[in-house]
């Protein structure tokens, strides 16, 4: 982390922010597919998957979180309230931005059918605290100027 953003900010000149990929449970899916359900109990969760990303946040000032593709409690990451409001803002204290997985926002519509368009997915992982439509913008591209209610 200090290696590519240096231990200020704002950043230096030749430094980057360093991504912290992904959050969480990813590469425990069920089937070996990253955007399957990872069958985890928060107890795991918060024993082994946590720590890596607080000890990051806290102790190199990462400013990059990226979700993962998969869902944890049949909710996906991309649309998770609470990993990453009241897990990944809240306890951890994460002032950052959180930068959507390639694609990861129109999956909520096209993979794990929660939302029924590109529109409704992006309102739903904007308000799941998700800042940046990547790569493309896509699903942002959609939001109108007005959100509608979160499903």
């Amino acid at each position: 982390m200090r290696g590519f953003q240096g231990d200020s900010l704002p950043l230096a000149p030749g430094h980057v922010f360093a991504t912290l990929k992904h959050m969480t449970g990813h590469g425990q899916p069920e089937g070996g597919n990253n955007v399957a359900p990872a069958n985890i109990s928060e107890r795991i969760l918060r024993e082994i998957f946590f720590p890596p990303f607080q000890a990051a946040i806290q102790r190199a000032n990462a400013q990059n979180v990226m979700p993962s593709y998969n869902e944890i409690d049949g909710v996906p990451s991309h649309a998770n309230t609470w990993l990453l409001g009241k897990i990944l803002r809240e306890e951890m204290g994460f002032k950052g931005s959180v930068a959507s997985d390639y694609s990861g926002i129109a999956q909520l519509n096209t993979i794990h059918h929660v939302e029924p368009d590109l529109m409704h997915a992006g309102v739903r992982a904007l308000h799941a605290g998700v800042d940046f439509d990547l790569p493309d913008g896509e699903a942002y591209g959609k939001l109108p100027k007005r959100s509608p209610p979160v499903s």
